[in-house]
């Protein structure tokens, strides 16, 4: 083999290996960086999809646009957050209750919403500038049956009682995006306190 032959082969065998270390060293990065940045933007539009605007009106709270009254119960809740302990105290007008520390893990949003509960049929969320919880359900059909698995999971995440529960001011509610009667949207509160109502399909 000439030297020429030999030079060129050598810089073949080089192009070979820089091809290779581009592939590895920028490409393969490149494209985690990519799949990271597509599914935190689609777990984004999922929160936006599944809950969207929440505002508050001369003391009405405004879900995606609709107006939904305050739990009857109308607990003045205060959470008194500590992010570090295993237990937190959420003041009510008849006393205090000591909860699970749902903030801990919590998925919170631009709008103040704090996600603790994010399952494929329904999610809770705490409303800190209303003061509030709030269960949205995400479907519109067996709506009572997911109801009663929201509301298990609820208490559950706090580790509270029925009882404690229903002091609490929390609504619950299918998503208008996903119906169009208003009825459903509205505040049907938790299904074994008093003034909850039953959803008609």
């Amino acid at each position: 083999m000439g030297s020429s032959q030999k030079v060129w082969c050598q810089l073949k065998q080089i192009k070979n290996m820089n091809t290779k270390k581009i592939i590895f060293y920028v490409l393969v990065p490149a494209f985690f960086i990519i799949a990271i940045g597509t599914l935190f933007i689609l777990n984004r539009n999922k929160k936006a999809t599944n809950n969207t605007t929440v505002n508050q009106d001369n003391g009405i709270v405004y879900y995606n646009g609709q107006s939904i009254q305050n739990n009857p119960a109308g607990s003045s809740l205060e959470v008194n957050n500590t992010a570090n302990e295993e237990k937190i105290k959420i003041k009510t007008a008849s006393g205090e209750i000591s909860v699970n520390n749902f903030r801990k893990n919590a998925d919170v949003i631009e709008n103040g919403a704090e996600y603790f509960v994010d399952k494929e049929k329904y999610n809770v969320f705490y409303y800190s500038p209303n003061n509030e919880f709030a269960v949205t359900l995400l479907v519109n059909q067996d709506i009572e049956n997911t109801r009663k698995e929201a509301e298990s999971d609820f208490i559950n995440a706090l580790g509270i009682s029925k009882e404690d529960a229903c002091r609490l001011k929390i609504i619950l509610y299918v998503s208008a995006a996903l119906t169009t009667n208003s009825d459903l949207y509205q505040n049907h509160g938790l299904s074994f306190c008093s003034g909850s109502k039953t959803f008609s399909q």
